[in-house]
């Protein structure tokens, strides 16, 4: 099993103090609320990939580059079973903060999604928060 690289987004509305989840549609996950995020791509830099998965999931253009801030590291191990195989995500976090909630366009791989004032359990148990400053 071969790593899948991803980035997810934590996207955070300052006024209502909520968070942007979307339902996934595929595993792994199938059925779980989650942050928008995807794969990083063969020769892609975090700027384009910030770009392309924003407005792949939540069809909006976001201005990332000076607002995302890195906020944490996972490593979702996945097992195999009859039904699906085996995935290893390795993951960075990037928070993005809004001044208030917005409507997205939900892409492909969602069947909805939700401004939600708590986040979902196993993102919390797996995110190793970092501190740039080590505060």
């Amino acid at each position: 099993m071969v790593p899948i690289f991803c980035i997810d987004y934590l996207i955070k509305s300052i006024d209502r103090k909520s968070f942007l989840l979307l339902k996934r549609k595929d595993e792994p996950l199938k059925g779980e609320w989650w942050l928008p995020g995807g794969r990083l791509q063969m020769h892609e830099s975090f700027k384009f990939a910030q770009k392309r998965i924003l407005k792949r999931e939540i069809g909006v253009n976001l201005s990332v580059d000076s607002q995302a801030k890195l906020i944490g590291i996972s490593n979702y191990m996945f097992p195999a079973n009859s039904q699906k195989k085996a995935v290893h995500t390795p993951t960075i976090t990037f928070l993005i903060s809004s001044e208030d909630e917005f409507n997205v366009n939900i892409g492909h791989c969602h069947e909805e999604a939700r401004w939600a004032k708590e986040l979902p359990g196993f993102f919390l148990k797996n995110i190793n928060l970092v501190d740039p400053f080590h505060r």
